[in-house]
């Protein structure tokens, strides 16, 4: 066997301080040996030899504990990040998703779907601003067809105006060709008349000249 406490002696005085690995009974057990480790030092003033020792497997089981608590707090910082994640995408990615798609379709000219945010936080405030943002171009929008169609029916009834002065300026330019045609044949007759005149006045002078 192993001289366990000449070796501890022989520690303390060539080292000062120092371990001795060592065999013992577990506690009470008899029949159970065990690893274990002590500690020993010199107390020079009083030329003593301190040591104090401990169970190997003591220390392991102390390890093992150790390594569960390790590991249940590993387990617990991945859950919990599992679940700030999730959160993290409920609340901010998938909001922000709808909202990229909400702006793609309005920038293709849709302007039917708004985006519906189950939140109560700035994207909340940030999809209620897009949702205000989209009412109000179709509020512009609605004042654009508006305007466009009282333009439309002004442009057909000035259409209509125009072909009606320009029937009525047809009409009266036949009217006026009319009147010309009619005041030729006038003046034709008047001149007609003045010749007769001429010619029965010129008659009646030769008639007095021969009288």
């Amino acid at each position: 066997g192993k001289h366990l406490f000449m070796e501890m002696v022989d520690v303390s005085k060539r080292d000062g301080a120092g371990f001795v690995n060592y065999r013992w009974q577990y506690f009470d057990e008899k029949d159970n040996i065990v690893p274990k480790v002590s500690y020993v030092e010199t107390f020079t003033p009083w030329g003593w030899i301190l040591g104090s020792g401990i169970y190997v497997n003591d220390v392991q089981a102390e390890i093992n504990e150790l390594k569960t608590v390790i590991t249940l707090g590993f387990i617990a910082v991945a859950v919990i990040s599992s679940i700030a994640v999730f959160f993290f995408s409920s609340h901010i990615v998938r909001p922000i998703q709808q909202l990229r798609i909400a702006s793609r379709l309005v920038a293709g000219g849709d302007l039917r779907s708004p985006v519906a945010v189950d939140s109560s936080d700035e994207m909340l405030d940030l999809a209620t601003d897009f949702n205000q943002l989209i009412e109000s171009m179709r509020d512009v929008l609605a004042v654009i067809v508006r305007h466009s169609t009282e333009l439309a029916a002004s442009t057909e009834e000035m259409s209509a105006t125009l072909n009606t002065f320009t029937s009525q300026a047809q009409n009266q330019s036949a009217s006026t060709e009319q009147i010309a045609a009619t005041t030729e044949e006038l003046s034709a007759g008047m001149d007609n008349v003045k010749k007769s005149t001429e010619h029965q006045t010129a008659s009646v002078q030769s008639l007095i000249q021969t009288v």
